[in-house]
């Protein structure tokens, strides 16, 4: 079973957030809980 972190599927809790970085545009966006949310081959989180 592959983990979440490897897999890029984030479950984010209420009153939590991420911070993820678009690198084809080099911006910083937030992404905020509760939801799931699927990291793209070009963002890092």
């Amino acid at each position: 079973m592959a983990d979440s972190k490897v897999s890029g599927v984030y479950r984010i809790p209420p009153f939590y957030y991420l911070h993820v970085l678009d690198q084809n545009t080099n911006v910083t966006r937030l992404e905020v809980g509760p939801k799931t949310f699927v990291k793209q081959d070009h963002e890092k989180v």
